[in-house]
């Protein structure tokens, strides 16, 4: 069976579960007992049986392995629609008329104080939103859509690795102002300098450029991400070699922080930019070799400026 033929059955289980899943939270929704509140006129949850409980239980978890599953799927081939997909799962604004299928299926009585048939119309619009999205992947030319998606990754690849391999040559043009010789140039003297000149670099070619997301916790510590090129899903951790950082030290670091990326679930491409401008480092092929991936679901491309 080739790609294409797994990709679509594998589009049609997911769709068989979504159906499942729906009729599961039909009845469950329906057998759910309702209070009313007759001076008020208004409806609550009540407290669900034992039996309820378990069915409720049953259903978010599996809701939730189907909605990881497909938003896999929906980064892979609607990454435009991610955000509309996501919106759907739950509510995380804290507005009370924002809510989600997950919110559906807790029975939130914050969001809900209304009949259960609207409930059901509610959960339906909502994740008949999600099943769209992912029956639309039926009607892609696959062959034609790798050819694009390998395309359009190879050129995100060019890009980036073009800016990272001139980034010497900015930082000394920056250094030594030409047109201006008595200004003051920008020195790069650690490594959140090198930070900034290269956030700025990052922005000219890409839209989505974030520097405040954080990797889950390894070895009880938390890590932030140096930067997350959202829409490309590529991450950077960036380093700057001084004396008491050389290739023993530089491997030691980067060993850890790449168990911290590989921890994160949207990180499958990683990129450690390695700024060596004083020739600090003694084997850089040694350095590339150990540390560069190259899996199925985690790549690690080790970047090392100024050439040499």
């Amino acid at each position: 069976m080739d790609k294409s033929n797994e990709l679509i059955k594998k589009v049609k289980d997911l769709e068989k579960q979504a159906k499942n899943l729906e009729k599961l939270a039909y009845d469950f929704i329906r057998r759910a007992p309702l209070k009313h509140y007759a001076a008020l006129n208004e409806y609550d949850w009540d407290v669900l049986p034992s039996e309820l409980t378990g069915i409720q239980n049953t259903l978010i978890s599996s809701y939730r392995n189907w909605y990881y599953s497909v938003l896999n799927l929906i980064k892979q081939f609607f990454p435009n629609e991610i955000e509309r997909f996501e919106k759907c799962y739950e509510n995380k604004s804290d507005k009370g008329y924002e809510f989600g299928v997950l919110d559906i299926l807790h029975l939130k009585s914050d969001v809900y104080n209304m009949n259960r048939s609207d409930v059901i119309k509610n959960f339906q619009g909502k994740f008949h939103v999600q099943v769209g999205l992912l029956s639309s992947i039926k009607v892609l030319d696959i062959n034609d859509f790798k050819k694009d998606l390998i395309d359009a990754k190879i050129s995100v690849f060019q890009k980036l690795d073009n800016l990272l391999l001139k980034f010497h040559e900015v930082a000394l043009n920056l250094r030594n102002r030409v047109s201006r010789p008595s200004r003051k140039g920008f020195e790069i003297n650690d490594e959140y300098d090198v930070q900034d000149l290269l956030h700025a670099l990052l922005i000219i070619e890409f839209d989505d450029v974030r520097t405040e997301e954080y990797v889950p916790s390894y070895a009880g510590n938390n890590s932030r991400v140096d930067f997350f090129l959202k829409n490309e899903t590529i991450f950077i951790e960036t380093k700057k070699t001084r004396e008491d950082l050389r290739d023993k030290k530089l491997v030691e670091e980067l060993i850890i922080d790449i168990q911290f990326y590989q921890k994160h679930p949207d990180c499958k491409i990683l990129y450690c930019f390695i700024y060596d401008p004083d020739d600090l480092i003694r084997n850089r092929a040694a350095i590339i070799n150990e540390l560069s991936k190259d899996l199925d679901d985690f790549k690690v491309k080790i970047m090392i400026s100024p050439m040499r």
